[in-house]
């Protein structure tokens, strides 16, 4: 896990102060090392930037419920230079591209310097309501099909060399029919990480 090294845009948690998400509430968050979620809407992730976040083991099998925000530079007819995809990393190294129910609505074209140049990808310029708070999208991703080992996930978002956006933001991640589980359960008014073993997810 990590990023490209020549950015600061990185994977955090935020505790939201407000904006993004009311006070208290968790939200995952690729964008530029040095934006707080106290200011946001100003946030903005890096040029060149490849950032990737891996989640604990699981058995593969149930859905992926993905509740997330993306805002990258413009778009235009679906195609966009900077997106994000997520990827299943199986025990022997493979990376297996995960595409959610109805594909990815866009696509990152072979012409952008991105990491992830010529693929489909989730790219979007976000739309914000009132008090600046993003309208979430929810996605589904199935996780048949990948063996019988523990595989991880990995949120993998990345940018070209011209304009940017705010970044991708994570607000829910959740496995349905897994006894064991993982995701945000919302506590107390908190969005909390609820994997058995917290520490084994991996912001960077």
């Amino acid at each position: 896990s990590g990023s490209d090294g020549e950015t600061s845009t990185v994977w955090k948690r935020w505790i939201a102060e407000g904006g993004i998400a009311p006070v208290g509430h968790h939200v995952l968050a690729a964008t530029r090392g040095d934006v707080l979620p106290s200011d946001w809407p100003d946030a903005v992730y890096d040029n060149r930037a490849e950032a990737w976040l891996i989640s604990p083991p699981f058995r593969p099998g149930p859905a992926l419920v993905l509740t997330h925000m993306i805002d990258v530079a413009e778009v235009v007819d679906g195609r966009g230079a900077d997106g994000a995809v997520v990827e299943a990393l199986l025990p022997d190294g493979t990376v297996v591209p995960l595409v959610p129910q109805g594909g990815y609505p866009g696509h990152v074209p072979g012409w952008s310097s991105s990491a992830l140049g010529g693929r489909d990808a989730f790219v979007d310029v976000a739309e914000l309501e009132g008090f600046a708070e993003p309208v979430w999208d929810v996605d589904v991703f199935e996780t048949t099909g990948l063996g019988d080992a523990d595989i991880r996930l990995r949120f993998r978002f990345a940018s070209d060399d011209l304009w940017r956006g705010r970044g991708w933001f994570l607000r829910d991640i959740e496995l349905r029919n897994d006894e064991a589980g993982f995701g945000l359960a919302r506590e107390g008014g908190l969005w909390r990480l609820s994997w058995p073993d917290a520490d084994g997810f991996v912001p960077s």
